[in-house]
């Protein structure tokens, strides 16, 4: 009978295979549900839905520099938008400054938007 230290070992070598195994089709799938939500975005640009499903997949701004995303004037609010989630605060505001000045001035969304950038950069450095 094996001891209970080597089948404790290899319970956790299992474990552990089967958790990285989770990861890697976890990654795949998002990859792939990147690649969906980009394609849709080309292909119905004004499907804001979509927009916010890609926002929920990007973790940096080095993966969203790589998407290939329609030159769109939607692509402005997505970008302002994602901009806030990664906590990329002034590039947001700019933004949004830039649709402002573009007649969306009276946009109640993006006024929102603006006061969450400010709440944010409020909230950050108070930690610092």
């Amino acid at each position: 009978m094996p001891s209970r230290n080597r089948m404790d070992s290899v319970s956790i070598c299992k474990q552990e295979f089967l958790l990285v195994r989770c990861g890697v089709e976890k990654v795949k799938l998002l990859k792939e549900g990147v690649e969906v939500f980009v394609d849709t975005v080309n292909s119905e640009p004004l499907h804001w839905g979509a927009w916010l499903e890609l926002v929920t997949l990007i973790k940096d701004k080095e993966s969203l520099l790589t998407l290939s995303l329609p030159n769109h004037w939607m692509k402005r609010f997505f970008l302002g938008h994602i901009y806030l989630e990664l906590q990329l605060n002034e590039e947001g505001l700019k933004i949004y400054q830039h649709l402002m000045d573009k007649g969306f001035v009276k946009s109640s969304y993006i006024v929102s938007q603006v006061a969450m950038a400010y709440n944010n950069m409020r909230g950050r450095s108070s930690v610092v």
